[in-house]
């Protein structure tokens, strides 16, 4: 299904990948669901939480680099990450882009100190879901990219300790995993993003972890 409304001079779009990208949906699902394991697994071999701090993959960066613009774009991204979270929760179901606009939840809603405008999309097949905020001309775009892990505090790891600015724990006890991703321009595509770092997105981090302390796996 995919709908469109005008909300001033957004467009508001929901819409399913095709049955195409069906596939790989389930072979990046797969990835993701490895390198979440990466990442919780003891041991030398884990993911970026594993690298000294300040040290980063090929494909990530840190807020504190991005120029004054984007470090509040991506609070903004924040923000409004953790009103769909909240009403993920309550709802059982990611808010629309136009719920989102409608409650004025920013990066949704134009802000006249930030140059130029985004136009936001939803896009998702559980267990992966996109809000791709595209540039109405030239400039940059902005993706959170989330993963519904099934996993419920108590019941399963991660545990608290293993909580950190990409797993969140949402009231209900489910955790998600979370990312910011930005591109200097914007996708070619309209497609359901499931690995941004093989179609030239930067995941920006606030700071990537150390290795964790015994007995926090």
């Amino acid at each position: 299904m995919q709908g469109r409304q005008a909300v001033g001079r957004r467009t508001v779009e929901a819409r399913s990948p095709s049955a195409k990208k069906e596939t790989v949906v389930v072979i990046g699902v797969a990835v993701l669901v490895l390198a979440a394991g990466l990442v919780l697994a003891p041991g030398p071999t884990r993911g970026p939480e594993a690298l000294p701090s300040g040290e980063l993959l090929p494909y990530q960066r840190l807020f504190s680099t991005l120029p004054p613009e984007d470090q509040l774009r991506y609070r903004e991204l924040l923000e409004g990450v953790m009103e769909a979270e909240s009403l993920r929760a309550e709802s059982g179901a990611w808010p629309t882009v136009e719920t989102l606009i409608t409650a004025g939840i920013p990066p949704f809603v134009p802000n006249p100190i930030l140059k130029g405008t985004l136009t936001w999309a939803q896009r998702g097949q559980a267990p992966v879901y996109n809000y791709l905020g595209q540039p109405n001309g030239a400039g940059v775009a902005w993706l959170v990219l989330l993963q519904e892990s099934g996993d419920r505090l108590g019941k399963e790891v991660p545990t608290v300790a293993d909580l950190d600015e990409q797993h969140h724990l949402l009231s209900n006890g489910e955790i998600i995993h979370f990312s910011v991703w930005r591109r200097d321009s914007a996708p070619t595509d309209d497609e359901l993003i499931i690995l941004p770092m093989t179609e030239g997105w930067t995941q920006i981090l606030v700071a990537p972890e150390g290795p964790k302390k015994e007995g926090n796996t």
